[in-house]
């Protein structure tokens, strides 16, 4: 049983879909043989990059210097990145393709220094802090529902509230994350201390 002092769980986040289409829950994430279990899992991993490909304060750095590989001077972006900016002052007509950076104006791959820009990473259940879980189950939940696109909807009004609240608590989260961050960059502090 989960204890109502801690953060929300994977498997609580499972029992939060399956509730969404009036299942009963389970006692382990372990129960794949239940298609329902299996189909509340893919809608977790959906709605979790739906979610953070969006950049919040817990998955996206700043001025991160991508260096290029030794042997084939590709840079590699890593595993986990959802997007990368690179900083269009320095590097105006670099690109992501792939899971690599593309130089649009030499037309190559390869470079001889590294590349600063804006990572924005896909962070694993337990990195995520609880308003961006919550928002995920809820998400998930209605996505478990139905997609209104094709005609199946069958949300209903509690769990669109609930996915409008948890959407509301994040970007709460967000803002008060991001506000006290603002002057940590070196470009807005030196506005700033003008």
């Amino acid at each position: 049983m989960p204890t109502p002092y801690a953060l929300t769980s994977e498997l609580e986040a499972i029992n939060i879909c399956l509730h969404a289409v009036g299942e009963a829950p389970v006692d382990s994430t372990a129960e794949v043989g239940l298609i329902e279990v299996r189909k509340a899992k893919a809608k977790i991993a959906e709605a979790s990059k739906l979610i953070q490909e969006q950049g919040w304060w817990f998955n996206t750095e700043y001025d991160v210097s991508l260096l290029p590989d030794v042997t084939t001077s590709y840079i590699l972006l890593p595993q986990n990145t959802l997007r990368f900016a690179p900083d269009r002052y320095y590097h105006p007509r670099v690109v992501a393709r792939g899971e690599q950076l593309y130089d649009e104006e030499k037309r190559v791959y390869t470079f001889t220094a590294a590349v600063k820009g804006t990572l924005i990473s896909l962070l694993e259940w337990k990195l995520l802090p609880e308003a961006a879980r919550y928002y995920i189950a809820v998400l998930a939940a209605r996505l478990m529902q139905g997609n209104p696109a094709d005609g199946s909807d069958k949300a209903d009004r509690t769990t669109q509230e609930m996915e409008l609240r948890a959407q509301a608590n994040l970007r709460a989260a967000d803002y008060e994350a991001s506000k006290h961050n603002l002057t940590a960059s070196y470009d807005v502090a030196s506005i700033v201390m003008r």
